[in-house]
């Protein structure tokens, strides 16, 4: 690296500490603390962290661990207290600070996904055409029971195998009531049906005044 490029280097750590860490700078400029490790602090948190909240928490942490770290030198009571930590210290913090302000991948993962949910329709046979929606698992899982409730009370199927079957063929608008909610049933007397486990939440969430909980015995296998 020639000496225009560490000049350059040095000029962009001094002016991003002078923007968003000037106590750290100014420990710089009393000789407390060295430029190169002052350039693994300003490096992390310009590479690692996207929003400028984490970037001056980040920049708090590190200054009170710098802190903990001066120590007066050659017993001279007089002497500028120098950070003593070793360069692997240091960066273990630094590791330790940008992990804590990081969300974790599957959040962050999730919250982009979230965020470029879409609906769309594409033909299939000749006067026929599917619709696919992404969204949050539950919301999904509760739109698909609401469907499979709505076959069940058109075509009055009580099995359900054979409920998938009905939904394919009638997962038209008319198998909702008005508004896209599962209508009640017309008559006062019940129908019970088995579900998957990870249906219940569905069924409990259910807006049919008609539709109860019933805990049955444990199934053997």
């Amino acid at each position: 690296m020639g000496d225009g490029c560490v000049a350059r280097k040095e000029l962009n750590v001094a002016l991003y500490l002078c923007e968003h860490a000037e106590a750290i700078w100014h420990m710089c400029l009393s000789g407390q603390l060295d430029g190169y490790r002052a350039s693994l602090i300003a490096d992390a948190a310009r590479q690692k962290l996207d929003t400028a909240e984490r970037v001056s928490r980040f920049m708090t942490q590190m200054l009170k661990f710098l802190r903990k770290q001066l120590q007066r030198v050659d017993g001279d009571p007089d002497a500028e207290p120098l950070v003593t930590c070793t360069v692997r210290q240091l960066r273990n913090a630094i590791d330790y600070a940008v992990r804590k302000l990081q969300p974790p991948r599957e959040e962050e993962v999730f919250r982009r996904a979230h965020a470029a949910r879409t609906a769309y329709a594409r033909d299939d046979a000749p006067g026929m055409g599917w619709l696919s929606v992404n969204g949050r698992i539950d919301q999904v899982k509760l739109a698909d029971h609401r469907l499979l409730l709505a076959a069940r009370r058109k075509r009055g199927v009580q099995h359900g195998d054979v409920l998938h079957g009905v939904l394919r063929q009638t997962a038209d608008p008319g198998a909702l009531g008005h508004g896209g909610i599962v209508p009640p049933p017309p008559t006062e007397t019940g129908s019970g049906c088995s579900v998957p486990v990870d249906s219940v939440p569905a069924c409990l969430s259910s807006p049919c005044p008609r539709l109860c909980l019933i805990r049955g015995p444990p199934s053997r296998r």
